[in-house]
């Protein structure tokens, strides 16, 4: 709340120097500015061969490009190869790349780096973490002369190049060096649109504009990044705009900032969805008539309004763009649900809400994650609204799948589990979710055996053409949602905001963020200026 009266008194002490929305409208993009980034999570190597997590991976857009990069839509596009073929089976994929891009040091960007950045990666130098993921279905690549790159594949992949976007490094400064140890890791060179400065003993990282980049130098001059020691002081130097951009806020957070003129807010629902996965063998959860009873007995407007504040998509299958179900579509009817119940032989014989069928009661046990908030609200609002159908939940709690052996499941029976599945562009990540022979699936006990569906789903991973993929995905979503094997629940949503001084931001705030269309974001000259002066 202190944050809040802060930020109203601030409001309204610069409110009146501050430019309309017509005016600022009217502003054309000049070059200059500084971004100052807030974040809790220190970098790491700067290197895209090696590093998998912290705030360097947001940076990598910056400082390099990949063969091709992936837009605000999810959509494929050229990056450092201008064009590509595919050959008619699908296993070979020919990029042709641009020939005036340099890296930052002025040395050309050609095939032979990116036949160099796929070497280490394959040999995993540096303890590189992507060759199974990026290049685990690549039988074969090439450098057919300076500016052509040839990819063979085992078999065809409809994700594949969704893979290709990894930043590509640069030979001429690390071959024959221990990536571990690379000077390179600590002061970077790559092509991108902006180029590294400094990396300053608090963490503090500085990019400053790539004034030969292909696509024209960005318009800010610098982007600082600021680490800070948690995700609340991140969101105090934001409110006291020592930072002008901040990523995940906590909703509470967001709930104030985005009524604040000096911000812009965001709100962008994940490529991941809450389900409650079945175990089909049990004889209760075998009938599908009480699996769409429960799909029936549950208002998922309201489960986001309490789980998720409010914020969220409500899945309807197991894509995030969902194929319309058309009459199918199972919509909150609690008397269908108490209809579909007595239809499987379920009564309420002893009057105490809860229906029973040959002396036992209806009751799910879910296994459930109960360490993150979130789900603690889930399976509150869970359990309240079965309830008012007759059903009881039961909530068996553990923090750790490796505490889920055989072991605990005979001793708890539990009959579904809390999971958060992958909805997203990505047709062999998708597959994954719901093969059971694939050893990179996500935890669960009860891996899905239809193998109708499973065919389906690998056809899809195999098909490049997008028309013939979305009818697979249609037929596979309609399926699915009529099976309900899981209960689909929401999509939640993260929080972001950035200061209102910066245009042409909307198009990073989505469910990709495209950290390179920063280079695009500039800050109008009139505001510039204003600024300058407040600063005198």
């Amino acid at each position: 709340m202190v944050y809040k009266l802060l930020r109203i008194l601030t409001v309204v002490i610069i409110g009146f120097g501050s430019l309309t929305n017509d005016a600022r409208a009217a502003d054309k993009p000049g070059y200059g500015g500084t971004l100052r980034w807030g974040t809790r999570a220190r970098p790491t190597a700067l290197n895209p061969v090696i590093t998998s997590y912290s705030i360097s991976m947001s940076l990598f857009d910056l400082l390099f490009d990949g063969l091709v990069r992936i837009n605000e839509r999810c959509e494929i596009e050229p990056d450092l190869a201008e064009s590509w073929e595919i050959s008619e089976d699908g296993r070979v994929y020919t990029f042709h790349l641009r020939r005036d891009v340099r890296f930052h040091d002025g040395t050309p960007c050609t095939a032979q780096d990116v036949q160099f950045t796929y070497n280490l990666i394959i040999r995993q130098e540096g303890d590189s973490p992507f060759s199974a993921s990026m290049l685990g279905n690549v039988g074969w690549y090439e450098a057919a002369g300076d500016y052509t790159f040839r990819i063979g594949l085992e078999e065809p992949s409809a994700s594949f190049l969704y893979k290709m976007t990894k930043g590509i490094v640069p030979r001429h400064l690390l071959e024959g060096v221990d990536l571990n140890t690379a000077e390179f890791n600590r002061h970077p060179v790559g092509t991108g649109p902006f180029r590294f400065r400094e990396w300053l003993p608090d963490d503090t990282l500085v990019l400053e504009a790539n004034p030969d980049y292909r696509e024209g130098r960005p318009y800010l001059d610098r982007i600082e990044v600021k680490t800070y020691q948690d995700t609340r002081a991140v969101w105090v130097a934001l409110m006291r705009e020592e930072i002008d951009f901040m990523l995940f806020l906590e909703s509470d957070d967001y709930n104030i900032v985005k009524q604040d003129p000096v911000f812009r807010a965001y709100e962008v629902p994940i490529d991941c969805y809450y389900a409650l996965s079945y175990d089909l063998n049990d004889p209760v959860y075998s009938d599908i008539r009480v699996r769409r009873a429960i799909a029936h007995s549950l208002d998922i407007d309201q489960l986001i309004r309490r789980a998720a504040g409010g914020y969220g998509a409500r899945a309807a299958g197991p894509f995030q763009q969902t194929p319309d179900v058309g009459n199918k579509a199972i919509g909150y009817d609690p008397d269908q649900a108490r209809h579909l119940l007595r239809s499987a032989g379920w009564r309420d014989e002893n009057g105490d809400g809860i229906f029973d069928k040959n002396g036992q009661d209806l009751e799910l046990r879910v296994l459930a994650d109960l360490s993150r908030k979130v789900n603690q609200r889930i399976m509150m609002a869970l359990r309240q609204q079965l309830c008012t159908v007759g059903l009881r939940l039961r909530v068996i709690a553990f923090q750790d799948p490796a505490e889920v052996t055989a072991g605990f499941l005979e001793q708890h029976r539990p009959q579904a589990l809390l999971r958060i599945m992958y909805g997203g562009s990505m047709p062999d990540e998708v597959g994954m979710e719901w093969d059971p022979d694939n050893a990179q699936r996500a935890f669960n006990p009860w891996p899905y055996r239809n193998k109708d569906v499973i065919g389906l789903f690998r056809k899809a991973c195999v098909t490049i053409d997008e028309a013939g993929r979305q009818a697979l995905y249609t037929e596979i979503n309609n399926r699915i949602y009529v099976e309900q094997p899981v209960c689909f629940l929401f999509f939640p949503s993260l929080f972001h905001a950035v200061s209102a001084r910066f245009e042409n931001t909307d198009e990073f705030f989505n469910v990709n963020m495209p950290f390179y269309t920063i280079a695009d974001w500039y800050v109008p000259q009139n505001n510039r200026k204003r600024v300058t002066a407040d600063a005198r």
